[in-house]
């Protein structure tokens, strides 16, 4: 894969499929799946997201007819199905993504059509006809936003960054920079800048300053305690505690 430089033109020289022995070649390619994610050549999070997106709503659909909208399961259960074997999919390293508004809006789109699945209807009839709003869909399924699971998996790992020694590159990357001109024009949305936004949601840093929440998020308990009441949480939901078994 070819990384151009902003606001560069890609040489098809530069993008050449590689030869190797024989008649194999390693051929060049606009975005691959590393690790569960997907890379592409503009270096966003539009294709990994867009991708998750289609995975979720592949489980949705085999989900759809026998679960979201049976009339033998409990809303809470559809609503625990959604969480275990949708969002899994859907979020999984959304507290790394540089997500901007257009993307967070189609994932918003998508969630909140399972939360209308678990309660058997629709987009249109639950605007047009039900006239309810997405604050009336999270209270009747009690789900929260997904900007606050969102903000809560980014609460997460923040935590694990803060009790990271400072020879870490995930630690020196929330504190480096390019020392060169900004080039002209808007720049693109940044994981250092999604984790600001947490912070500042959090109403641990009002400016987006990375370094004023480091001692808080090494204490485990008040930070967890810190998240749960900024978020409007129920006690535990940071902790994903295990339920006992009952016999």
């Amino acid at each position: 894969m070819y990384f151009p430089g902003a606001g560069s033109t890609t040489n098809v020289e530069e993008t050449r499929d590689i030869e190797l022995t024989g008649d194999r070649f390693i051929p060049f390619v606009d975005e691959f799946c590393y690790l569960g994610s997907m890379i592409s050549t503009d270096l966003t999070d539009d294709a990994d997201i867009k991708y998750r997106i289609r995975l979720a709503k592949g489980a949705k659909a085999r989900l759809e007819k026998r679960v979201l909208r049976s009339r033998s399961l409990s809303l809470n259960s559809k609503t625990r199905a959604v969480g275990s074997l949708i969002l899994s999919i859907l979020l999984y390293g959304a507290e790394n993504w540089a997500l901007t508004s257009t993307l967070y809006r189609e994932l918003e789109v998508f969630y909140n059509d399972c939360l209308r699945s678990c309660l058997r209807t629709n987009r249109y009839k639950a605007h047009y006809m039900e006239h309810m709003t997405r604050e009336d869909l999270y209270e009747k399924c009690e789900m929260p936003p997904l900007s606050t699971m969102i903000h809560l998996r980014r609460a997460r790992r923040l935590e694990k960054m803060a009790r990271m020694p400072d020879t870490r590159i995930q630690r020196k990357l929330l504190s480096a920079w390019i020392n060169l001109p900004r080039p002209t024009g808007r720049p693109q949305k940044s994981t250092r800048g999604a984790f600001a936004d947490t912070l500042i949601a959090l109403n641990m840093s009002p400016d987006g300053n990375l370094a004023e929440w480091i001692p808080l998020a090494r204490d485990p308990v008040g930070w967890a305690k810190t998240v749960e009441q900024t978020l409007n949480l129920k006690e535990g939901s940071y902790r994903r505690l295990r339920p006992s078994n009952e016999n």
